[in-house]
């Protein structure tokens, strides 16, 4: 499926017109030559050179030129021939060219790696296309491609860039970390795609810096990614600029933010001040989860005061959670007993459960 899509994705970029699918139209005249035809491509006639084939299976049907390409496949010179045929202008017999050639593997890597220095925009496309539906096997054709995000084209570099991903690797890893500034937006957003689940040690530095990235849809994807790090100890590099990130225009950024925030392993003391700053946010999920961070943070730096006020929150939601927040941390957060007594006083029945639960855990 992986390359099938990447193929796909590759004949759009060629232009490629579903109408080129239907058979080509014989006469009558001409069932004889046919028959002849399928007979040679069915039989691969070794005898026969490779276009030659593919050019009897042209006049018989896309039928045919499927059956003939899988025969050319098989043969020593194969790869040469198919590499041809992706510049036949019908863009169904390049397909099936091209599906061919993922379907060989390394063997066919080399040739088609030489292919990225082509005039030809449309040999580049099914080129790279092929390079990253072949996948890991094709790793000797990474520096090339790590040329080819420089493409005068944007839509080639950009497949460039999704050919890396899914060949992978630590090369494509060490691309993609230098790549996070590419001045070509579709490769920010696939190098930070990448780096979420990439090593941490190159992953982390270059995902700070996309946070500050003009795309808000970047920004959110590096705070993601830096969230899936909690547990690494290259997390704490990304504290000052998450704190930042809590002021970011999208509050979509300023929750995973606090979100990350929240789940560090170790805990981000240096994020206090941010943190109960975040709890004024026009945005209740935004202030729910600065409740939660500094709910795990802990009874320091002003915690507990910042959320005592929160228990006047205007959503209900977020009073209970204060509350439960509260309750957590013990005897150290005592001195909110009178604010959640108060609280309690005609609150939404599940308010007035989780303020009981903390007063019995303060009490304790």
């Amino acid at each position: 499926m992986r390359w099938y899509l990447a193929l796909s994705c590759a004949a759009l970029l060629c232009g490629c017109d579903s109408r080129e699918r239907s058979a080509p139209s014989f006469s009558g005249t001409d069932e004889v030559a046919s028959d002849t035809n399928e007979r040679r491509i069915t039989a691969g006639e070794e005898a026969t050179q490779p276009t030659e084939l593919i050019e009897a299976a042209r006049r018989t049907g896309n039928g045919s030129v499927e059956k003939a390409i899988q025969a050319v496949k098989q043969r020593e010179d194969g790869v040469a021939a198919l590499i041809q045929t992706l510049r036949d202008e019908n863009h169904f017999v390049q397909l099936a060219a091209a599906t061919a050639l993922t379907e060989m593997g390394s063997r066919a890597v080399l040739d088609v790696t030489h292919l990225l220095s082509d005039e030809d925009d449309d040999v580049r496309t099914w080129a790279i296309a092929i390079l990253g539906a072949i996948g890991k096997p094709a790793s000797k054709a990474v520096r090339v491609l790590h040329a080819a995000l420089d493409d005068q084209r944007p839509e080639i570099a950009a497949l460039a860039a999704t050919a890396l991903a899914q060949i992978g690797g630590r090369e494509a890893t060490s691309i993609f970390a230098t790549s996070i500034t590419h001045p070509n937006k579709e490769i920010r957003e696939q190098a930070v795609s990448f780096l979420k689940s990439a090593e941490a040690g190159v992953a982390v530095p270059a995902l700070i810096v996309a946070l500050k990235d003009k795309e808000s849809g970047i920004r959110l994807s590096a705070a993601v990614g830096l969230y899936a790090r909690y547990a690494s100890p290259e997390a704490a590099s990304a504290v000052p600029g998450l704190c930042e990130a809590l002021h970011d225009s999208n509050a979509k950024v300023r929750w995973w933010a606090a979100h990350a925030l929240a789940a560090f392993n170790e805990k981000p003391t240096a994020a206090v001040p941010h943190l109960i700053e975040s709890l004024k946010d026009a945005d209740r999920s935004v202030r729910r989860e600065a409740v939660d961070a500094l709910g795990r943070i802990g009874p320091e730096q002003g915690v507990v005061k910042a959320l005592i006020g929160m228990l006047q929150d205007r959503d209900p939601h977020i009073r209970a959670a204060t509350a439960e927040r509260l309750g957590n941390m013990g005897a150290a957060a005592a001195v909110a007993v009178p604010a959640l007594k108060k609280l309690r006083v005609g609150s939404h029945t599940f308010v007035a459960r989780a303020v009981d639960e903390a007063i019995k855990r303060l009490s304790e």
